[in-house]
């Protein structure tokens, strides 16, 4: 297969069901470098959920999920490679069951 991206090879849509598969994916797939400040900034924030104060756990995991959310605003070239990278021609983001938007 070529590094250009080629829509007819992949399947239609990948679906996370949340931010947590979401998370499981970069940390199994080692493709954070690959992505860009905003998965970054979401990956580091995921990790910070339980670190520290339990009081602040709430406030955290709302941290997290706005990191998540912010991921739609990626650039292309890093749309582009997480799209390769899942074989898919279109990424939707779910969060409690709701779509919260698709690359």
């Amino acid at each position: 297969m070529s590094t250009e991206y080629d829509p007819t090879e992949y399947t239609d849509e990948h679906v996370f069901e949340n931010m947590d598969e979401l998370f499981g994916l970069l940390v199994t797939a080692g493709i954070l470098e690959q992505k860009g400040p905003r998965l970054s900034t979401f990956y580091i924030l995921y990790q910070k959920i339980n670190e520290g104060c339990k009081c602040h756990t709430k406030a955290r995991l709302e941290q997290a999920l706005e990191g998540y959310k912010d991921l739609k605003n990626l650039n292309l070239s890093a749309k582009m490679a997480m799209k390769r990278h899942l074989y898919v021609k279109k990424i939707v983001f779910k969060q409690n069951g709701e779509v919260l938007f698709e690359l």
